[in-house]
């Protein structure tokens, strides 16, 4: 039987990201624990500059995940993903800043989803969008004019085709998976746009995206890629194994620093 007299209390947690101010006050009054707040931004970049040690990076190519060896390049943009979207230009392991950013995000998807079927569980949210097609929901070239070209199926317009559905009676046909992956694919396509125009803007050839809305072997990760290069095919696109955790890694890090 333990001893719980041994037992040493928590008195102070390190934590960064919204959590850290959204829960500080019900954890300090319902467990007596003080949050350590961290920088959000300094605690990613000590968290994906230390991972990078472990070979950690990886690359989609026509949907097949390479591992990449010790990648972290600079000057680099770097695309943090959670509710919103905070966008740094990384120039060396300890010059950063912050360039831009976006209000849509995991937040986003999530509040609209919830709004719209009732799911808020962002696993869930994924599931439904990988069974969707964008183009039975969104408006395409090919619905503009008559064409056999597959490169007009692409989406000119995010759920342009509800209110024509609506209006013809065809309401029924409107699945929840296809306006699922077409909220996703309009956000992830919105993200990527922003960062290839930053990368532009700075004259750099690589982006990272990070964040608890990146998942290995997500659709999001394909989505987030395939739009990057359609916006600038030259782009170095990479990823994290450790996307949602690196930002707690970071604190760690600093910490010991």
């Amino acid at each position: 039987t333990k001893d719980l007299n041994n037992i040493t209390k928590i008195e102070k947690i390190d934590a960064t990201g919204g959590g850290a101010y959204k829960f500080s006050s019900y954890v300090k009054n319902n467990c007596s624990i003080e949050f350590i707040k961290h920088d959000e931004l300094q605690s990613l970049k000590f968290g994906y500059q230390f991972m990078n040690s472990f070979n950690s990076f990886y690359e989609i190519d026509e949907n097949t995940i390479s591992k990449v060896n010790s990648d972290l390049k600079f000057p680099h943009i770097s695309a943090n993903i959670g509710s919103g979207v905070r966008i740094l230009k990384v120039s060396s392991p300890s010059k950063y800043e912050r360039v831009g950013g976006t209000l849509m995000g995991g937040g986003t998807l999530i509040g609209l989803s919830k709004l719209i079927f009732g799911i808020d569980d962002f696993e869930e949210i994924l599931k439904l969008a990988s069974k969707g097609k964008c183009q039975n929901v969104d408006l395409t070239k090919k619905d503009l004019k008559e064409s056999n070209d597959n490169s007009d199926n692409m989406s000119i317009a995010s759920l342009g085709k509800i209110h024509e559905l609506i209006q013809s009676g065809k309401k029924a046909e409107i699945k929840k998976e296809d306006i699922a992956l077409s909220l996703l694919n309009m956000i992830c396509s919105h993200i990527a746009q922003y960062s290839v125009l930053y990368a532009e803007q700075h004259k750099i050839d690589s982006i990272y995206y990070f964040g608890s809305f990146t998942k290995k072997n997500s659709i999001v990760n394909d989505i987030l890629n395939k739009s990057s290069k359609y916006w600038n095919k030259n782009i170095k696109v990479r990823f994290n194994n450790f996307g949602g955790y690196l930002g707690a890694i970071g604190t760690l890090i600093e910490k010991k620093n």
